[in-house]
């Protein structure tokens, strides 16, 4: 019986392995068309950012207008589609000096693989994984088939970056040796590259944790220095004064006084390929552009700001102004929970401070107001934790919170209606409208609850019982 057993093991396992083997191949099948062919919308605008600083031109402008173009293939308006601090298009200056676009597109893909694979190993580390060959193997299959993965990596998106800087700050205020200055200065990174991780601050102040507080206050403080020195005093100020509030009003987009003559665009296209209405070019290769299918919305504020037009197409709520609407009416519940779990857990364990963390990163998603389906990829690590503790492993989770989040997981892994071509915006079906534009809200939502299930899950100290497969330890943060 033990050698069937080990037979059927053995099979099971080689089967996973040439199940990734095969879904590593159509990923990297699916990159090489990408860094062929595809504009990369996302990526366009860090590398034609980098362009502006390189040729001197302003960082927040449309540089079609300048001669000769330095364009991102999308953007309209006077204004450019980069929405970061000044800081943040220094890296994309040396990548735009040493490389041409066609190479700096893959680097930038397998860089963002990189640093999602290094987040995906720092979480199984933070939660004391103890993960079979198997189980690695689904992971694997997992991440290389998730599909709001690939609209990342055709789209040239900077989420990776941001999960590896948060979760690398999470990782490094927990545990026995927390680094809690440090891992507030590199929060002040991730909100760099992510504006609206800056709201996790208010989770600083409700946990008391005034050490990571100083460090994000000097890691704020750092990037004003550095910006001043690098790219000028007079860059803060407009950033601030005139950058900052259009972006939070507008976004990307903005007003129809703002859109720039269709004579620069058909210009650009004419010279460069005739009869052309979409493309770009970058150091003398045309790319013709990917049509990659998605709703790419992933936030509750957005959702409703839809919804509201809608309704009324008068109603033009900004996302931003419903975000910070959310925040308010959140807050109090959050603080009156961390109150509950002060006195019913006395505190937390490290994996359990890691995972408290980890739900502050999907609220921040769910109510943020510029959370698209690229956000999503932020998921993937929790996928370890699903595998590593199944209900009938060792280390199994409880019931409730293990299908919340498995639930979670598959919403967010499934490709929606408009990529499988089940939907279009021109006859759109009510049940494929209604699942594409909130799988990943709820997603996001049954995630926080599974999370904070576990997170407020009391022992009975006097004959413990571990059901999530770790030793009772001391704990790492206590609420005041």
């Amino acid at each position: 019986m033990k050698t069937n057993t080990k037979l059927i093991k053995i099979i099971c396992e080689i089967s996973l392995c040439i199940f990734l083997l095969f879904s590593i191949i159509r990923l990297q099948e699916k990159i090489a068309i990408f860094g062929k062919d595809s504009v990369q919308v996302d990526f366009s605008v860090y590398y034609t950012t980098g362009q502006n600083l390189l040729f001197d031109f302003p960082l927040y402008k449309n540089g079609i207008i300048a001669n000769p173009p330095i364009w991102d293939g999308l953007d309209r308006y006077v204004h450019s589609r980069y929405l970061y601090p000044p800081l943040a298009a220094i890296p994309f200056e040396l990548i735009a000096s040493f490389m041409t676009y066609g190479i700096a597109k893959f680097f930038w893909m397998y860089f963002s693989l990189t640093c999602l694979l290094v987040s995906i190993f720092i979480t199984i580390r933070s939660l004391k994984l103890k993960l079979n060959f198997w189980q690695y193997l689904i992971v694997g299959i997992y991440t290389s088939w998730f599909f709001p993965l690939l609209t990342s990596l055709e789209r040239g998106q900077i989420d990776n970056l941001t999960l590896l800087l948060a979760i690398s700050a999470i990782a490094l205020a927990v545990g026995k040796s927390r680094k809690e200055i440090v891992s507030g200065f590199i929060w002040t990174f991730a909100t760099l590259v992510k504006l609206h991780i800056g709201f996790v601050a208010i989770f600083f102040i409700l946990r008391k944790q005034w050490k990571i507080l100083a460090g994000y206050f000097f890691g704020g403080v750092t990037i004003v220095v550095l910006t001043a020195l690098l790219l000028g005093p007079s860059s803060v100020s407009d950033y601030i004064v005139k950058e900052f509030p259009r972006i939070a009003k507008y976004g990307e987009a903005g007003t129809s006084e703002m859109k720039l003559p269709d004579s620069y665009f058909e210009k650009y296209y004419n010279e460069r390929n005739p009869g052309s209405t979409y493309g770009l070019e970058k150091d003398g290769q045309w790319f013709k552009g990917i049509h990659l299918s998605f709703a790419p919305n992933a936030s509750l504020a957005r959702f409703i700001a839809m919804r509201a037009n809608d309704l009324n197409s008068e109603w033009q709520i900004s996302p931003t102004l419903i975000s910070i609407m959310l925040l308010a009416l959140f807050l109090p519940v959050a603080y009156m929970a961390l109150k509950k779990i002060q006195i019913e857990n006395l505190g937390l364990s490290s994996e359990k401070e890691f995972l408290y963390w980890y739900s502050i990163l999907m609220i921040l998603m769910l109510f943020g107001p510029l959370t698209w389906t690229m956000n999503a990829v932020w998921i993937i690590p929790l996928s370890t934790l699903a595998v590593g503790q199944h209900p009938w492993s060792k280390d199994r989770m409880r019931t409730i919170p293990w299908v919340l989040l498995v639930v979670a997981l598959l919403l967010a892994f499934v490709p929606d209606c408009m990529y499988l071509g089940w939907r279009d915006f021109a006859s759109p079906s009510s049940f494929c409208k209604a699942l594409d534009s909130s799988k990943y809200i709820f997603s996001e939502f049954f995630i926080i609850i599974s999370i904070w299930l576990q997170v407020k899950e009391v022992k009975d100290l006097k004959n413990p019982k571990q059901t999530s497969g770790t030793p009772t330890e001391k704990p790492t943060q206590s609420y005041s």
